[in-house]
């Protein structure tokens, strides 16, 4: 999933999600694809709490 919508899930902004990403801090594992990142969906089900 992008980016936006992963930030908006952890209740957080678009640009403080790049923030911890670029840190390596971002509690979901990304993805590159082309010159984006994508979110791992279950990994952002998994840092949420959300039983799978």
């Amino acid at each position: 999933m992008s980016v936006a919508t992963a930030a908006r899930a952890f209740g957080i902004g678009t640009d403080r999600a790049y923030a911890l990403i670029k840190a390596e801090q971002f509690p979901a594992k990304t993805i590159p694809v082309g010159g984006t990142r994508k979110v791992a969906t279950l990994s952002l089900w998994e840092a949420l709490g959300v039983a799978w």
